[in-house]
């Protein structure tokens, strides 16, 4: 009887096994702080991209039927227990399409430090928001066909010791999995604003 329950644990745990490598879910060594999910996994999304489009903050550029800018980088002034920073975005999004678009902080955007490192969206920046701040806009987010989105979104986790960043915009339109192309604007210390007057709630 025992050899039989044993047989039966075994064959569980190597059929759960198989299924976890097949499907490819094993832990992520790079995840700097898994316990958060949705937060600073430093997978290279930069080496996606075949072509990169560089742009200015306020400056549009069009990709994929997609305008899009940069407006404001924004460092609320407040900081995690490690002393990172948390920043968020205000941008404008044009859905130049006939389909409506659905985008998420974590599949669309990621912040490439000098290093190469990235900075993905961590959920915490969102709990933040949105106990402190009005005009903010959740993730996932949707944008109609033929519309116009502008707002603040985010956010991220900086160092304390970065000084300058590109943010990072996939152009995905309605295909979330089209990573083809990236928009890449630099950020320095000194072009990062303190939150304005209407994010302020």
């Amino acid at each position: 009887m025992k050899k039989n329950r044993f047989a039966a644990v075994a064959l569980a745990a190597l059929m759960i096994f198989s299924a976890v490598s097949c499907n490819g879910n094993r832990p992520d060594k790079n995840n700097s702080d898994s316990s958060y999910g949705m937060s600073m996994n430093d997978t290279n999304q930069d080496k996606l991209a075949s072509s990169e489009v560089d742009v200015e903050i306020a400056q549009e550029v069009v990709e994929n039927e997609t305008a899009f800018k940069v407006n404001s980088v924004i460092d609320s002034g407040h900081k995690d227990d490690n002393n990172k920073h948390y920043v968020f975005l205000n941008v404008t999004i044009k859905n130049q399409s006939s389909t409506d678009w659905e985008l998420s902080m974590l599949n669309n955007f990621y912040l490439l430090m000098p290093d190469g490192t990235e900075s993905h969206y961590d959920i915490r920046t969102q709990f933040y928001a949105d106990k402190n701040f009005k005009n903010y806009t959740e993730t996932p987010f949707t944008i109609s066909a033929g519309t116009e989105f502008t707002g603040y979104i985010g956010g991220f986790l900086v160092d304390d010791s970065v000084s300058e960043f590109s943010v990072c915009y996939f152009p995905t339109g309605a295909d979330d999995k089209n990573k083809a192309v990236v928009i890449k604007c630099p950020v320095k210390a000194a072009d990062m604003i303190s939150p304005p007057e209407d994010m302020i709630g």
